[in-house]
């Protein structure tokens, strides 16, 4: 079973939660939030940002290295 705190700490991490917030909601909304299409969407996005902010800093250190 997921424990509340760690839902309570995905949503403020993830979904931008205030502590308020995210400690007032329920477990299964919280893993509804979390579960859904649209955060699934969501952390694709920004997967995919991530892998082409390391492919430039990786390109420029390779750059770097040859000079």
């Amino acid at each position: 079973m997921v424990s509340l705190q760690s839902l309570r700490v995905e949503l403020i991490k993830y979904a931008d939660q205030p502590f308020d917030v995210a400690s007032r909601m329920t477990i299964s909304d919280a893993k509804s939030v979390l579960d859904s299409d649209a955060f699934e969407n969501w952390k694709k996005s920004r997967d995919n940002q991530t892998a082409i902010q390391l492919a430039i800093v990786s390109r420029l250190d390779a750059l770097i290295k040859r000079s």
